[in-house]
């Protein structure tokens, strides 16, 4: 019987909860926060189909809306998102 170590077995418990599954995906990202106009330069570390996940030290409240645009290569997305869940001192 092979034991996953609580990080990685939190992520496998996660994806059940989730509408599609997220993956591992680097890449440099800018937030502006809809309501303030503050902007924050961040990375993201997964993504899905209905969302991603953002490291940044200074997590913005729960319900925040923000526009992101997420640089890859020579690619950039924007979309206008919702902060559905914050980690203090991670990410949301």
């Amino acid at each position: 019987m092979v034991e996953l170590n609580f990080a990685k077995r939190e992520y496998f418990m996660n994806q059940k909860t989730r509408r599609s599954p997220r993956i591992p995906f680097i890449a440099v990202a800018e937030i502006a926060h809809t309501q303030s106009g503050a902007n924050f330069n961040c990375r993201v570390s997964e993504l899905s189909l209905n969302g991603c996940y953002v490291d940044m030290l200074n997590a913005l409240p729960i319900g925040s809306e923000v526009a992101i645009k997420i640089f890859a290569e020579s690619e950039c997305l924007d979309a206008n998102a919702k902060v559905i869940y914050a980690h203090p001192n991670l990410g949301m």
